[in-house]
């Protein structure tokens, strides 16, 4: 595994941005953080629009910006590796 796997985190989707996302880190809904669209697993990001706001989902999130965050993974989710073109 190295920093471009993707890891599974199970948040809430505050708000839909253009470029980024506003989410709950971890299950404390105190604490949120914007993170870039860029570094979601791409079927994820496609289906953004119709996340309802304010409730709990499951994102997979690149490693290395999950790790910059903060952001706790899902024990039981496995890692998933990025596609290499």
């Amino acid at each position: 595994m190295n920093g471009d796997d993707y890891v599974t985190v199970t948040t809430t989707l505050r708000q839909v941005r253009d470029r980024s996302i506003w989410i709950d880190r971890g299950r404390d809904d105190r604490e949120r953080v914007w993170i870039p669209r860029s570094v979601l697993f791409g079927a994820d990001d496609l289906r953004l629009e119709e996340q309802a706001i304010g409730v709990e989902f499951r994102i997979r999130v690149r490693r290395w910006k999950a790790d910059e965050l903060g952001l706790v993974p899902d024990k039981n989710a496995p890692a998933q590796r990025s596609l290499e073109l």
